[in-house]
């Protein structure tokens, strides 16, 4: 998250105009975030699963070419 928020506030500071990717190339399951989610903000939570729609992405691996 700390690269994250250093981009953001880089972008911020920049007189850049047009796109910008800001991301990590890793691929991850949406489990595995929500996972993480649940372990940093509380423990006792329950992850509920829900059918895919017909446009969900199966998998999601941001573009960094432009980061």
């Amino acid at each position: 998250v700390s690269d994250l928020v250093d981009g953001l506030i880089r972008l911020m500071e920049n007189n850049h105009v047009g796109p910008f990717n800001l991301g990590n190339p890793g691929e991850f399951t949406m489990l595995e975030l929500a996972q993480v989610v649940k372990e940093t903000i509380d423990s006792s939570a329950r992850i509920e699963f829900k059918e895919n729609t017909a446009d969900d992405p199966h998998k999601r691996k941001p573009d960094i070419t432009k980061a």
